[in-house]
């Protein structure tokens, strides 16, 4: 695990924080989101997060595959 063997040294006390949740989420105490949210906000203490750019809403159109069909075959008779 990243955060167990490669993690800045000199972190506070939010890494000593989710280093625990992680090992209880691992032996299935808490739930993944508990887990993410202590990470993140270790990453940020440690000054490693890299925000990233979220998803743009749904516009409720489909693909531009979806509701095509092939042509259907010729058959030879």
């Amino acid at each position: 695990m990243y955060i167990l063997e490669n993690w800045p040294e000199g972190t506070g006390p939010k890494t000593t924080t989710a280093k625990a949740i992680l090992l209880k989420c691992l032996a299935g105490e808490c739930s993944a989101a508990v887990a993410r949210v202590a990470f993140v906000e270790a990453a940020r203490e440690a000054g490693i997060y890299i925000e990233t750019t979220p998803r743009p809403p749904p516009t409720g159109k489909l693909g531009p595959s979806w509701g095509k069909r092939k042509p259907a075959r010729s058959r030879m008779t």
